[in-house]
């Protein structure tokens, strides 16, 4: 294995960044053995020559099979293709494990010339209703209306020039779960406040999730992020992650008094445990489920989540005049 990172070292000649990255990962991929990581290296190499040659704007998939004959052979599943990122975030200045977040990995693959899939994946949403006359802004007022969730593509939902955040109504909830924002539309119908369901953790999903980037688009807008999530090891460090983003967002009905509240009457034999927990970036959860030792999820905290968003709701959905003229104009 010594011999193929000295290899490699070799093999990245006079560029700084190849030799940067050979020399922080010498002692990783140890699960590869010396022939897969010497062929690895190698595809890594070769896409990393070939993109920085290129001055065309091209699909992830249609470069890797041009490249490699696979249009797969550099998704981040991939050892070939997590090298390459990790190659990329070296050159751009960005620590390499920020290429498990699927925005940083987004926003690499743009700065150079790398257009990531941004039509396969969908974005979970209620209760927005923007203004305008895009097929987007249409399709999410309808389904507003109507009391239904919404799906956009990644390209839908980054248009900045939709005005997804109205003066009139600045607040936007974020869940973790489908369950809770179908049950809040069920429930509150044309009244539901806008919400975003991050389908689980955005940044385990494929690179298309996008949920960060509509995210970003919100708060870029002046939105007041409200983040919800399960109570255990994934739902706390996927509200500290947000919250350690955005300025003007907060952890939402996730205090210790909520977690409380989630495990009444639950039995706790059949409860899920958590191990320890990783400190939350706000209140004192994390040491109140550490010493209880148990996991509470969403579902669970469905009443009180519907009663709040009861608060929020829109008070004054629009008129039948105004979805006609959806229809027709």
């Amino acid at each position: 294995r010594q011999r193929v990172w000295q290899a490699a070292a070799e093999a990245a000649g006079d560029n700084e960044a190849l030799k940067l990255w050979v020399d922080s990962h010498s002692k990783r991929y140890d699960e590869l053995s010396p022939k897969e990581l010497a062929d690895n290296i190698s595809y890594a190499f070769t896409a990393f020559r070939r993109i920085i040659a290129s001055t065309e704007q091209i699909p992830l998939a249609v470069f890797a099979a041009r490249t490699f004959g696979d249009p797969h052979f550099l998704d981040f599943d991939r050892v070939a293709g997590r090298m390459f990122l990790e190659i990329l975030a070296t050159i751009q200045g960005e620590p390499v494990h920020t290429v498990n977040f699927a925005r940083v990995r987004r926003r690499l693959w743009k700065d150079f010339n790398i257009l990531a899939d941004d039509v396969s994946a969908s974005i979970m949403i209620a209760g927005f209703r923007p203004s305008g006359r895009s097929t987007a802004a249409i399709n999410a007022r309808t389904h507003s209306d109507s009391g239904e969730v919404a799906l956009l593509t990644v390209a839908e939902a980054v248009m900045y020039d939709i005005p997804w955040v109205p003066d009139e109504q600045k607040t936007v909830v974020v869940v973790e779960n489908p369950t809770i924002i179908k049950e809040a539309v069920r429930r509150l119908g044309a009244h539901c406040p806008p919400m975003v369901c991050t389908q689980g953790n955005p940044d385990t999903g494929s690179v298309t999730s996008g949920t960060w980037d509509f995210l970003d688009v919100l708060h870029q807008q002046g939105a007041k992020l409200l983040f919800h999530a399960d109570f255990d090891f994934q739902g706390v460090r996927l509200i500290n992650s947000f919250l350690s983003h955005f300025d003007n967002a907060e952890a939402w009905l996730m205090s210790s008094a909520d977690y409380e509240k989630a495990l009444q009457g639950v039995d706790e034999s059949t409860c899920p445990k958590v191990s320890r927990v990783l400190r939350s970036s706000w209140g004192d959860l994390s040491s109140t489920m550490n010493s209880r030792g148990l996991a509470a999820y969403e579902e669970s905290c469905i009443e009180q989540i519907i009663a709040h968003l009861q608060v929020l709701a829109w008070v004054k959905p629009r008129t039948a005049i105004d979805r006609m003229l959806d229809r027709f104009l």
